[in-house]
């Protein structure tokens, strides 16, 4: 037994892609996020990353 119709389905899969375009093309127009952010809110034990360089824009991860 189906929950959706054929044509409610349908509707929801075009409201879902237009959602997920919006969010790619914010994602394209958007600027670039600073190397410090690279492993913010990633909460892996022994995960990191060093950062090194004259100018400290130089990041190596640190993996486990």
């Amino acid at each position: 037994m189906s929950w959706l119709l054929p044509l409610s389905s349908k509707d929801i899969e075009k409201e879902v892609r237009k959602e997920v375009d919006d969010a790619i093309a914010l994602a394209k127009e958007s600027p670039m996020p600073d190397p410090s952010e690279l492993f913010t809110n990633v909460y892996v034990k022994g995960f990191g990353a060093e950062v090194f360089g004259a100018d400290r824009k130089e990041v190596k991860a640190v993996l486990p």
